[in-house]
């Protein structure tokens, strides 16, 4: 069993990582929704999640995807938005 001060350092980092997935998902979401619909604003919100796409910060993937679909649907591209829907139903 890990010391308590090891313990807790770990519980910190893993608390750390989720809160930074909630703020890169909420920063997707602003970017969609105080900037003008096109292909440009889809390509940054994809890019916000980017670190969730790849696993390198822990959040809800499934959320993230719903989040980069909307977004692209918004810029007129069905089937980008189509596949990160069909990806959010299969995390």
């Amino acid at each position: 069993m890990p010391s308590t001060s090891n313990g807790v350092a770990m519980v910190r980092r893993r608390v750390e990582a989720t809160g930074r997935g909630r703020d890169l998902l909420e920063r997707a979401r602003q970017i969609q929704f105080l900037r003008i619909s096109g292909p440009r604003t889809a390509s940054d919100v994809e890019g916000v999640l980017e670190p969730i796409f790849s696993g390198r910060v822990r959040a809800d993937v499934a959320a993230a995807h719903l989040v980069a679909g909307d977004a692209q649907l918004a810029a007129g591209e069905k089937d980008k938005a189509r596949e990160h829907w069909r990806t959010s139903v299969s995390v």
